[in-house]
């Protein structure tokens, strides 16, 4: 399914929380609440696509938020789609996919298959934490039509690996921490 409005991402809550929750590989910068921040304030700049079981009507098992904005390009003289990892719409750190890891290869597929068939340029997930995650992800599209890349984002003069963000484990309470 794709999620284009705010009503139908709200309606989707309960089902991200659970995949949310169960998600090894989630973490706070792919939470509803955090998203929903920035989506709510940015009408037609985001897209969801949800991953459903086969013929359920709404058992979600994955999602990619999708951050997208058409540009004129003048080199190519044409309107183009760039599309990235949703959460760059509000500076995450890390962003990226939820899946239910038991069916993380067939819902990275799925995805694939979804994007493939849709008119972009430029498709970034260079801040997915996993590079699993993207590799899964970037191998389910056709190498014939589809050219994909894993490169460095180094800023001061190669010194910072700006697609690592700090982080460490917390405790469960406040009182511990």
């Amino acid at each position: 399914d794709v999620i284009e409005n705010w009503s139908d991402f709200c309606a989707l809550r309960s089902s991200w929380d659970a995949v949310h929750a169960a998600d090894p590989e989630a973490h706070f910068f792919l939470s509803w609440s955090w998203l929903a921040a920035f989506f709510e304030r940015n009408p037609s700049r985001w897209r969801v696509f949800a991953v459903r079981r086969h013929g359920a009507v709404s058992d979600y098992v994955g999602f990619f938020p999708a951050k997208y904005r058409v540009h004129w390009s003048k080199s190519n003289k044409a309107f183009q789609t760039e599309s990235e990892s949703g959460g760059r719409l509000g500076w995450s750190g890390y962003t990226g996919f939820l899946c239910d890891s038991a069916l993380e290869k067939q819902i990275l597929t799925a995805l694939a298959a979804k994007l493939a068939i849709l008119p972009w340029t430029r498709l970034s997930v260079c801040y997915e934490p996993s590079e699993r995650r993207a590799d899964l992800f970037m191998k389910a599209f056709p190498e014939a039509s589809f050219r994909s890349r894993f490169k460095d984002y180094r800023i001061n003069n190669g010194q910072t690996d700006n697609l690592t963000c700090p982080q460490i484990a917390l405790p469960t309470d406040y009182e511990t921490y």
